[in-house]
């Protein structure tokens, strides 16, 4: 206010203390009276200052080994891949042997043979009716 041309009042800048200095008069006074909160205030922000610079560390140290994992499997498989293409192809000696014609068996007969069912014996829920045995009407 040190600068004002007094255009509605004759200024405030001649003399006297300034603005500036009443407001470093108040905050100094305000943090005399809550000295102990605002040492609170400062070490519990210290704190998540510290947690944050901790998680941050945590998530690069991550991202590189993750990274590097990464490079070191593709390179693996680069490698494999060139030294595959620069080997002639294996080959693999067959040997085969004849053992003779399969052996061939009479048919066993089955332990349990199904029962045989008739057009006529046939059971159904509906009347005797309505069953259709087969013949012409």
């Amino acid at each position: 206010m040190s600068k004002c041309p007094g255009l509605h009042c004759d200024g405030c800048g001649k003399g006297g203390l300034t603005a500036g200095a009443v407001f470093v008069i108040i905050g100094a006074g305000v943090a005399l009276a809550n000295r102990q909160a605002i040492g609170q205030a400062a070490t519990d922000t210290v704190h998540v200052i510290e947690t944050m610079l901790l998680i941050g560390a945590c998530l690069i140290a991550s991202a590189v080994i993750g990274s590097v994992g990464y490079l070191a499997v593709r390179w693996r498989l680069r490698s494999r891949a060139r030294t595959a293409a620069l080997a002639p192809p294996a080959t693999v000696p067959v040997r085969l042997v004849s053992v003779g014609p399969p052996a061939v068996s009479e048919p066993q007969k089955a332990a349990i043979e199904p029962a045989r069912r008739s057009a006529a014996s046939y059971v159904s829920p509906v009347s005797d009716s309505r069953v259709y045995r087969g013949g012409h009407d």
